[in-house]
């Protein structure tokens, strides 16, 4: 089945090592994986926190005062998945 839309990400709380995000369930989602990167277009890897089924994580281990760059990647059956549009926080 293929995703039927993205999803919009929110940030909840913001430390200087950690960054609570938020979204919206999707409809027959299998379940959501949070993919995280400094932003930097040196840097081209993202981090990937464990496949989950809950819409809220929170990302840790943050550098404080770092620019990061956050995503939400919605799976939903095999092969099919669509991502979030990224959002830009900084650590404080």
């Amino acid at each position: 089945m293929p995703c039927l839309s993205t999803i919009p990400v929110t940030t909840l709380n913001v430390t200087s090592t950690t960054v609570t995000l938020s979204w919206s369930t999707v409809t027959d989602a299998t379940g959501y994986q949070v993919e995280y990167k400094v932003n930097n277009p040196l840097v081209t890897t993202y981090t990937l926190l464990p496949q989950q089924t809950t819409t809220s994580a929170i990302v840790g281990s943050l550098t404080s005062g770092t620019e990061y760059l956050f995503r939400v990647n919605t799976l939903c059956g095999i092969g099919t998945s669509c991502y979030s549009a990224t959002i830009l926080k900084s650590t404080l």
